[in-house]
């Protein structure tokens, strides 16, 4: 017999139709989602407790602690004054949340031990016309686009545990220009037209 030569038995008992399932408690709140943004500078439900807790656990952390500062170079005297085609505003940020690469959002850490203060810059003329180009050619147009940038910042993860991650950030404001054919064929034959009815 098979059972004398293995010398064990295998019982098989069958599984319980009604399943308990356990649900964990979450650590903290999901992040706020600010509507219309990549950060949020206000977290209502930032889980401090869990961000100092962690930072505790790796002190070796603190050396990532970071603060940006806004350019204040002052312009020389002798340079004659310039303007920007599309004016911008810089701003030293503390996001407390903030949207990932993966489009995920999440707890940034910053606490009172602890900065990751962003430098931004934001277009105060998004998608509009830059400014001093009116002397372009016919079919040439401007606008004012706004340039993004990952940052790489600690965060904490769904577990509460410290990952660094990649977070949009504005970066700068720049005049684009590009070729319209078809708005310069359209200013053509209205210039013809123009000129038709003068004649």
């Amino acid at each position: 017999m098979l059972l004398n030569r293995i010398g064990f038995l295998l019982l098989v008992l069958p599984l319980s139709r009604s399943s308990v399932i356990c649900k964990a408690e979450p650590l903290f709140q999901p992040p706020p989602v600010c509507k219309h943004q990549l950060y949020c500078e206000n977290a209502p439900n930032y889980p401090s407790n869990i961000v100092s807790r962690e930072l505790k656990k790796n002190p070796h952390l603190r050396g990532y602690s970071s603060m940006d500062e806004v350019d204040s170079l002052t312009q020389d005297e002798n340079e004659p004054e310039t303007e920007s085609l599309c004016p911008s505003m810089e701003e030293i940020i503390i996001p407390k949340s903030g949207l990932t690469r993966d489009g995920i959002w999440m707890y940034i850490l910053n606490d009172n031990n602890f900065n990751q203060s962003v430098r931004i810059e934001q277009c105060l003329d998004r998608d509009q016309s830059c400014r001093m180009t009116s002397g372009l050619a016919h079919g040439y147009y401007t606008q004012c686009k706004q340039r993004y940038t990952y940052r790489q910042l600690w965060a904490l993860n769904n577990e509460g545990m410290i990952v660094q991650d990649s977070f949009l950030f504005a970066t700068s404001c720049c005049c684009h220009v590009k070729f319209r054919a078809d708005k310069f064929l359209q200013s053509l034959k209205l210039r013809d037209l123009n000129n038709e009815e003068k004649s």
